[in-house]
């Protein structure tokens, strides 16, 4: 019975238009009051969000899990969390299935994933784009387009990625936009939640970068890179760091903040390895204040530690050259090379070559050497084709050492170029020279000794120029037959003309 039902004394009609005025208005506002609670459910107290979750508010329950879950306004409590999300879910709350699938993500994979799907279906766009990063291409796109149409930043920020690879950068503007503004608006406690959504911002200051679709604007793009840096987006902050250190002028001042906003991205939720890499090279060189080698090993040091193979690259030189005031130690820059070298950084594999060659394991280090080459380190080819070209713990073998020099000449090595020529010399014209020496022993028995000549390639592989700076044997026809054997050899080509120096050792066979 309502309270206007009551109303039934004559006397009493004439409050009856305003009884009937009453009720509307308060049909009215119960109907506002889950609009209501959906704007103020985030600032709505604890013991407001319980009562309201035992009434079977989904978006309170679902509320009372993530505070529990991510320790906001209270303890963190996970099986309290759990039994929060499952309610928020039963009600049919895609939050709460969201979070029921995060927190069953380690131990309960296919489980955490059904809840993601169901979490989707229910209208959660973040959720959907969990699941998309586990579906086939065709399949993400769309759940991509779902998860940006129901508001998600990481859904737009992850569909603009798609979209760009594609070639389609309109699009990918529009939706990178729209999850940049939603990102801006959103308040997240989970930091991989909240770094994720201000992918969006980092991608929309890339097309203010490049100038694609929108004019060139660094200022734009800085302010948001800022935001996405402050947001736990890493590589935001080594972005905007790059900004201030390469500006025109630069400054004492943009130095400043960028060294700063590299150790943003370094400290940031997840590490961003290179800016620990870029902050380390900054103290290293004394950009931004006094040079500081101990600070540039941490960093280098903390680089390495999240897989960033340079970092361990130059960890490693600190330990070989004894820098930073750290003793050498070429166990521990072993180990900083040997990890760079499994993220395949030639450097390193060339670093863990010259140690091997140190501590005089000749396998190990040829090993290590020919992994950088295969990663085009032009030294490393180098050092391979040496220990082809005098035996170095295998057979030797020219027409190798030959091909390893070749490589290291392709890969713009002029010492390279210069080893692959003698040693061709010494391929090519080795019976040829002795041939000449032979004839000349006919005359003079005792002749022995070395002849040293310079020689003058041109970019063509044709010897230009033979000048002879030694000769033992001081014989006037072996010199003459050297310089015709030579002069018409034809070497391979280059990219530039290079004077070598060669010397050949005669003495009577055995």
């Amino acid at each position: 019975m309502s309270v206007c039902d009551k109303v039934k004394e004559p006397k009493q009609r004439n409050s009856l238009l305003l009884c009937l005025t009453s009720s509307v208005v308060v049909w009215l506002c119960v109907a506002c009051v889950p609009v209501l609670r959906k704007q103020q459910i985030s600032s709505a107290t604890t013991q407001t969000l319980r009562d309201a979750c035992e009434a079977k508010d989904a978006d309170a329950c679902a509320e009372m899990a993530a505070r529990l879950h991510y320790g906001k306004s209270v303890k963190k409590n996970t099986p309290h969390s759990i039994l929060y999300a499952r309610k928020a879910c039963k009600h049919g709350s895609g939050r709460g299935c969201f979070l029921m699938g995060d927190l069953l993500y380690e131990n309960k994979p296919t489980q955490s994933h059904e809840q993601l799907k169901k979490s989707c279906d229910l209208g959660y766009g973040y959720a959907c784009a969990l699941v998309a990063v586990q579906s086939t291409p065709l399949q993400a796109i769309g759940l991509l387009q779902r998860s940006c149409d129901l508001q998600s930043a990481t859904g737009c920020a992850l569909l603009g990625v798609a979209q760009i690879n594609g070639g389609d950068f309109k699009a990918a503007l529009s939706n990178v936009r729209k999850g940049c503004h939603l990102a801006m608006r959103s308040q997240i406690y989970s930091p991989i939640q909240k770094s994720n959504a201000a992918g969006a911002c980092y991608q929309y200051a890339s097309f203010y970068i490049e100038g694609k679709w929108v004019p060139p604007d660094k200022e734009k793009a800085q302010q948001l890179l800022q935001f996405a840096c402050s947001s736990g987006v890493g590589k935001a902050c080594r972005a905007v760091g790059l900004l201030f250190l390469n500006s025109s002028p630069q400054t004492s001042e943009n130095i400043t903040k960028a060294r700063d906003f590299f150790r943003a991205g370094c400290d940031s939720y997840g590490v961003f390895a290179k800016s620990c890499f870029y902050l380390g090279n900054m103290f290293n060189r004394g950009l931004g204040g006094t040079r500081d080698q101990k600070k540039a090993l941490y960093y280098y040091d903390k680089a390495c530690q999240h897989n960033h193979s340079s970092g361990c690259t130059h960890a490693s030189v600190f330990y070989i050259h004894n820098l930073a005031g750290v003793k050498r130690d070429l166990p521990r820059a072993l180990t900083y090379a040997k990890k760079g070298c499994e993220h395949n950084s030639a450097d390193a594999c060339a670093v863990m070559g010259d140690i091997y060659v140190a501590q005089q394991f000749p396998q190990r280090a040829f090993e290590a050497y020919q992994h950088a080459c295969k990663l085009s380190h032009a030294n490393a080819c180098m050092s391979v084709g040496i220990f082809y070209q005098k035996g170095i713990g295998r057979e030797k073998d020219i027409s190798k050492a030959v091909s390893f020099f070749d490589a290291a000449c392709t890969l713009r090595g002029a010492l390279g170029c210069s080893l692959k020529w003698a040693s061709e010399i010494e391929l090519k014209s080795v019976d040829s020279l002795r041939q000449c020496y032979e004839r000349a022993l006919q005359h003079k028995p005792t002749l022995r000794g070395e002849i040293e000549v310079n020689l003058r390639i041109a970019p063509s592989g044709q010897v230009t120029v033979i000048r002879f700076v030694k000769d033992e044997l001081k014989h006037q026809g072996l010199q003459d037959c050297i310089k015709q054997k030579i002069i018409h050899k034809k070497f391979s080509p280059s990219t530039e003309e290079i004077d070598l120096r060669i010397s050949f050792r005669f003495q009577p066979e055995k």
